[in-house]
């Protein structure tokens, strides 16, 4: 059966957002990410440039529902 690559990119980021949450940036590594998400190391690169994307990738969606309500909690648009 052959998996999509959507769900493989929607695990790696529910890993990575596993392992950058537990363990911090510097010590997350890629390798680690595809051995939970059961795919090689390399295979991360083909969703990724780097580990610099996929954090950002990580991280910029909760900043920005933070910064919304925020902004709703405070009035501002």
């Amino acid at each position: 059966m052959q998996v999509l690559k959507e769900d493989i990119r929607g695990r790696i980021l529910a890993v990575a957002e596993q392992q950058f949450g537990q363990k911090g940036y510097s010590k997350t590594s890629m390798r680690e990410i595809a051995g939970a998400v059961g795919v090689g190391v390399g295979n991360i690169y083909n969703y990724f440039r780097s580990k610099d994307e996929l954090f950002h990738e990580v991280v910029y969606p909760v900043l920005y529902a933070m910064e919304a309500m925020l902004q709703e909690h405070h009035g501002i648009r």
